[in-house]
C-alpha cells in the first residue's frame, strides 16, 4: 500500500475546538490545536492512525500510537497532527501498515519506526523515532504493509524487510527480514505494494507480479488464475519468489491490501482480484477472483487505493 498524492494538490486538516473563559467574561478562541490547519501535499493511512507530509518536507502522524508508530518520540496517541521527530525531510511517507511506518528522505534514505522487528535496522527493537533502515541504499519508492515493507532502487531492484512468515519479501525463503533483503527473480519494477500478507509489483515493461501467501481462506490476492501455487507457509498457498499475475494486461500502479489487490491500466481502466465479500473488487459482484476483473465499467481513475479494516472488512477508493 503506497502513499497517495492528493488529487486536489494539499488537504487542509480542519479539527477546530472551542475557546473558553477562566473569568466572567468569554475570552473566545484561544488558538488552534497543534498541527490544525497544516496543507497536506500527501497521505498515508494505515490501522487506526494516519500519517501525511507537507511542503516542507515534514511528516507529520496522528492516531493509534501503542507501537510508536506515529514516530514522535513518544507512545502517546495524537488526535491532531503531530510532527515526526528527528528533524528529517521526507519525499515519502507510508503508513499502510498495522503498527509501523516508513518514508523516503529527499536524499532517498529510507527511515522506519513503530514495532519491533519490522523496521529493517537489522536489530529486533522498535523505534519510537525514525531509524535508518540498513545498508545505506537509495530508494526512490517505499511502501509499508501489514507486518512488513518494500523500496525500490533507482536501478529497479526491490528490496524487502519485516516479517517473512508468509513470504511477503520475496526472497525465497520464510527467514530473513530484519534488514533488506532482495526480492528473486531479476526483476527490474518500477511500482511496488505491500499488502497485509504479500507484496505486488510491476515489472519495467508493465507485467505485474505478486509474492506471498494466497490468502488464509482462498482469496487469491496473487492473481494468478489456475497456477498452481508452489509452497504453503503457515499451512497456507504462498509464493516465495515473484508470480506473474495472469491476463497479460500493462499495468502502470498497483494497490495491495490485505485481502484483495488492484492495478491500473492504460487510459486509467482499473482491475482487481482477491477476495469480494464486501464488493471491493468493483465489478458489481461479491464474487470473488482468482484473476484481474475489469472493476467499475466505464470509468477511469488517475490513482487507486486498496485498503481493509481488522475485522476483515475491505474497500477500494479511486
Amino acid at each position: 500500500m503506497n502513499v497517495r498524492p492528493l488529487m486536489s494538490g494539499a488537504l487542509l486538516l480542519a479539527l477546530g475546538g472551542c475557546g473558553g473563559s477562566d473569568g466572567a467574561s468569554d475570552a473566545g478562541p484561544t488558538g488552534p490545536a497543534p498541527g490544525v490547519g497544516v496543507q497536506f501535499t500527501a497521505v498515508s493511512a494505515g490501522g487506526y492512525y494516519t500519517c501525511g507530509l507537507i511542503d516542507t518536507g515534514d511528516a507529520r502522524c496522528w492516531g493509534d500510537n501503542f507501537s510508536g508508530q506515529l514516530g514522535t518520540g513518544t507512545s502517546d496517541y495524537s488526535a491532531t497532527p503531530a510532527l515526526v521527530a528527528g528533524g528529517l525531510r521526507f519525499a515519502n511517507v507510508s503508513a499502510a501498515g498495522i503498527r509501523h511506518a516508513c518514508g523516503l528522505t529527499t536524499a532517498g534514505a529510507a527511515y522506519c519506526w513503530g514495532e519491533y522487528g519490522l523496521l529493517g535496522t537489522g536489530e529486533l527493537a522498535g523505534s519510537l523515532a525514525p531509524v535508518a533502515v540498513a545498508g545505506g541504499r537509495t530508494f526512490t519508492v517505499i511502501s509499508s504493509g501489514g507486518g512488513h515493507s518494500c523500496a525500490l532502487t533507482p536501478t529497479g531492484d526491490a528490496y524487502c524487510w519485516g516479517n517473512n512468515l508468509s513470504g511477503a519479501l520475496g526472497n525465497g525463503a520464510t527467514t530473513g527480514g530484519l534488514a533488506p533483503v532482495l526480492v528473486t527473480g531479476g526483476h527490474k519494477f518500477i511500482s511496488i505494494s505491500a499488502g497485509g500478507n504479500h507484496t505486488c509489483a510491476i515489472a519495467s515493461g508493465g507485467a505485474a507480479y505478486c509474492w506471498g501467501t494466497d490468502g488464509p481462506n482462498g482469496e487469491h490476492v496473487l492473481g494468478v488464475g489456475t497456477t498452481p501455487i508452489p509452497e504453503d507457509c503457515q499451512y497456507f498457498a504462498c509464493s516465495l519468489v515473484p508470480l506473474p499475475v495472469t491476463g497479460g494486461i500493462a499495468f502502470t500502479s498497483i494497490t495491495a491490501s490485505r485481502e484483495h489487490t488492484c492495478g491500473l491500466a492504460a487510459g486509467g481502466v482499473a482491475y482487481c482480484w482477491g477476495t469480494n465479500t464486501f464488493g471491493q473488487l468493483g465489478d458489481g459482484t461479491t464474487v470473488g477472483r482468482a484473476s484481474p476483473v475489469r472493476a467499475a465499467p466505464g470509468m477511469s481513475f488517475v490513482a487507486l487505493s486498496a485498503g481493509s479494516g481488522d475485522r476483515g472488512e475491505a474497500q477500494t477508493c479511486g
